[in-house]
């Protein structure tokens, strides 16, 4: 039996099957993987800036998450990150840019998503973070910028890792590519925990230079505190 890669597969299954959303198989717009269902009933955080909340801040200025990361996100985030679903990432994207308000983003001059080693790209297929940019670009007007910086080491994921773990791991993996002095970044994920990815790649972007930063993500997991 000859086995077809999984995005071969997807692309036979979006021929057939074109207007099912990925997350519930309803019905939905011609070119997008979610329905307006799901992403409405994605739950929002509402902080605002919460950098003085995170466990790793160092280098970073502001931060923003737009969803709690409950199970409704979690599937969605899966779709994107191992189901080969890129183009959910631009719809998410989107969303995000029209739903948090970012004070002063007409002051950004770089987005630059967060970057995966060439190892997990090769794996994967894409980096997740370079579609959610993309959507934000579409309503911000605002250019990506992929190759401001660079994983310049290998980790392994970090999910079972704790705070300081985390840090040192991160230790010396980012490398910047681009001339950053006096810049406003802002920084895109999809799901920030202890801050520890985005601390790292501030830091290296502030030793180079860059006047501040700012952190932008999908979800972020949902307090014990929070109903």
């Amino acid at each position: 039996m000859i086995s077809m890669p999984k995005s071969t597969i997807n692309v036979i299954s979006d021929w057939f099957f074109p207007m099912m959303c990925k997350s519930c198989g309803e019905s939905l717009d011609a070119g997008d993987l979610a329905c307006t269902d799901c992403l409405n009933n994605l739950s929002q955080t509402h902080y605002g800036n919460w950098v003085e909340s995170i466990s790793c801040s160092d280098g970073i200025d502001e931060v923003y998450s737009c969803w709690f990361f409950d199970d409704e996100l979690q599937q969605i985030i899966h779709l994107l990150k191992y189901s080969d679903y890129a183009r959910i990432g631009t719809q998410l994207g989107k969303r995000m840019a029209e739903t948090i308000s970012i004070e002063n983003s007409g002051s950004i001059d770089l987005m630059i998503p967060i970057p995966l080693h060439t190892i997990k790209i090769r794996k994967r297929g894409y980096n997740q973070a370079d579609f959610i940019a993309k959507g934000i670009s579409k309503v911000w007007n605002l250019p990506v910028t992929a190759d401001a910086v660079h994983r310049s080491k290998f980790t392994e994921s970090q999910t079972q890792l704790n705070r300081d773990e985390r840090i040192q791991n991160l230790t010396g993996a980012i490398e910047v590519r681009k001339n950053v002095t006096g810049k406003t970044c802002i920084l895109v994920d999809d799901v920030l925990t202890t801050g520890s990815t985005m601390s790292s790649t501030a830091l290296a972007l502030k030793n180079n230079g860059a006047k501040k930063v700012i952190a932008f993500t999908c979800a972020t997991p949902r307090p014990v505190s929070a109903s």
